[in-house]
């Protein structure tokens, strides 16, 4: 009786403690710096300053994509980059102007 507690509760902690899973996640990316440009904003359209500069690394469209709330981050202008990331993400648009939403990510070990 002792063992089979002692191999549930085993087994209870070893599937808590799950890790966030990489190929859970929709793409790759790379965050390749902090854009401290400062070109105002215009109010209700995603700052094309003030941001990162990140593409997705796994897809066949290269360019730099507008991260509408790049404060999901959390980079100080000492971070060593590129960042590699891993994200899931959600396009949005505002005054013509193709961004996307990051709503979840990871940074990836090199």
């Amino acid at each position: 009786m002792k063992r089979t507690i002692l191999l549930l509760f085993s087994l209870t902690l070893l599937f808590s403690c799950v890790k966030e899973n990489p190929r859970l996640f929709q793409n790759e990316g790379v965050i390749t710096g902090i854009d401290v440009s400062l070109i105002p904003c215009v109010f209700g359209c995603p700052c094309s300053s003030g941001g990162v500069y990140f593409h997705f690394t796994d897809s066949s469209y290269t360019g730099n994509i507008v991260v509408d709330n790049s404060e999901i981050f959390h980079l100080s202008p000492g971070s060593h980059f590129p960042v590699r990331v891993m994200v899931d993400w959600q396009n949005t648009s505002r005054c013509k102007i193709p961004a996307i939403i990051v709503t979840r990510f990871m940074v990836m070990q090199h």
